[in-house]
Order: structure tokens, then C-alpha cells, then sequence
């Protein structure tokens, strides 16, 4: 309209005007979202997941990043968001357990309310534990949801606060979702973990794809108690834990 009423050519409103919804945005940010984008058109041509680090700043991103220790636990959680009318369930802890010799997965069931609170008890207490004989441990997860869980289960059932209070001062939990984004360019659509894990070069077999089917399995399961559908379930959920190790 403002071209047709002669107040400039299409080119000349083009380069003065910012687009409509992004004229607030401060040009740090937009530049940000400008080298995201040819990243995402650069993986596309090169058929790789191509990325470039950020610069490098002080308390952000691997500066997040502790040193491993033989103690580091890697924690997953599943959970059912509609389990009951207004309240989910996570129905498993799943856990990779460092140690000298490997790692070895654990995964914890829970199927009811009273299985949630024991799965937790056993997810705080066994880090507690590890903690003991490695002071250095930390435990990784991917996004704030994990780390999330625990505080609110906590809340909820009224138990392991002060364990778990222990946990956040002294900044046992990990999550490495910040640090990736905090460091890294990544030339994908989001910083899923199924983008992230690729740059380590982890490669996904489990037949269940993502958090969603996951849950459907486990609807299935519920009504069916086929055990092959649990197993299927723990293959994924192992897989999201060896990826965030990985990554």
C-alpha cells in the first residue's frame, strides 16, 4: 500500500522496513536467528547437521559444563500427562549409571501413586548414595523437565525435601539443553535431543520414535499388560539416556 501510494519503491520499504512482528526484536537476537537459519539451509544441502559454537562466554554454556566424574548419573523420566483428569503420572525414572568399568541402564517403574513416590525416594536416595563415594558426581538431563519433576514431586508427597534441597545447592543437576544452547549454533529446527544427539554421532534403533508414542504404549499396556510393550518403552527411554551421555 505505501508503494502504490508513491511513498517508495518495493527495495527501498524492504530495506527500511523490519517485518511485521520482528520490529521490536534487538539485532543481537535477530542476527542469532539469521545464522540459524543458514545454518538450517546449509544442513539441508550438505545433508549433514552442520553447527558452529558460539562465543565463548563466562558462566554460560560449557563453562556450565563440570568435569566427568566416574559418579556421573544421566536421568530420564517418562510420565503420562493425562493419567488421571487432573493430574499425570511418571510412570519411569530411567537412569544410566556411570561407573569405571561402563554404564550400565536402570530403568524404575512406577504404576500407580504409591510406585511414584517410591520411584522417587530410589532415584534421590541412590544419587545420595553415589554422592558419598564420589563428591564430584553430577547428573545430566536434557531440558528443565527432569530436574522439574523431582522438585515437584517432592512437594507433593512431602518427602526426600531436604535430600533434594542438598541436590540443588550444591548444583548436583545438569542441564545440558542449556548449555547446548548456550554454546552452540545448531542448523536444526529445534534443539531437540534427537538433533543434538546426531552431533555426537548417536544413532537411534528403537522402534518407539518419541515421547508421544511412548505414552500411547504405555496406554496400551494399561489395558493389555503386555510386557513386550514395557520393554519397548525402556528400549526409547534407554536410548534418550545414551544420547544425552553422548551429547
Amino acid at each position: 500500500k505505501l508503494q502504490d501510494a508513491g511513498i517508495g519503491t518495493r527495495s527501498e520499504l524492504a530495506a527500511s522496513t523490519p517485518p511485521l512482528g520482528i520490529r521490536k526484536l534487538r539485532e543481537e537476537a535477530a542476527d542469532r536467528l539469521r545464522e540459524q537459519a543458514a545454518l538450517q539451509l546449509e544442513s539441508k544441502r550438505e545433508g549433514r547437521l552442520c553447527w558452529r559454537p558460539r562465543p565463548v562466554e563466562e558462566g554460560r554454556g560449557f563453562h556450565l559444563l563440570p568435569r566427568p566424574s566416574p559418579g556421573d548419573v544421566i536421568l530420564d523420566l517418562e510420565g503420562h500427562p493425562v493419567f488421571e483428569p487432573a493430574r499425570g503420572l511418571e510412570f519411569l525414572f530411567g537412569l544410566v549409571l556411570c561407573d569405571e568399568g561402563g554404564t550400565e541402564y536402570v530403568p524404575i517403574w512406577a504404576h500407580d501413586r504409591a510406585g511414584e513416590r517410591a520411584a522417587l525416594e530410589r532415584v534421590v536416595d541412590l544419587v545420595h548414595e553415589r554422592l558419598e563415594r564420589h563428591p564430584d558426581m553430577h547428573v545430566y538431563h536434557y531440558g528443565g523437565y527432569d530436574s522439574g519433576v523431582l522438585k515437584r514431586l517432592m512437594g507433593d508427597y512431602g518427602t526426600r525435601e531436604s535430600e533434594v534441597d542438598d541436590l540443588l545447592r550444591r548444583k548436583v543437576l545438569v542441564d545440558l539443553l542449556t548449555v547446548a544452547r548456550q554454546a552452540l549454533v545448531v542448523g536444526a529446527e529445534s534443539y531437540s535431543l534427537k538433533e543434538t544427539g546426531k552431533l555426537a554421532g548417536f544413532v537411534r534403533e528403537a522402534e518407539i520414535a518419541g515421547g508421544g508414542e511412548a505414552v500411547v504404549d504405555y496406554e496400551r499396556w494399561l489395558a493389555t499388560c503386555d510386557a513386550a510393550l514395557l520393554d519397548g518403552i525402556a528400549a526409547y527411554n534407554e536410548e534418550d539416556c545414551r544420547a544425552t551421555l553422548a551429547l
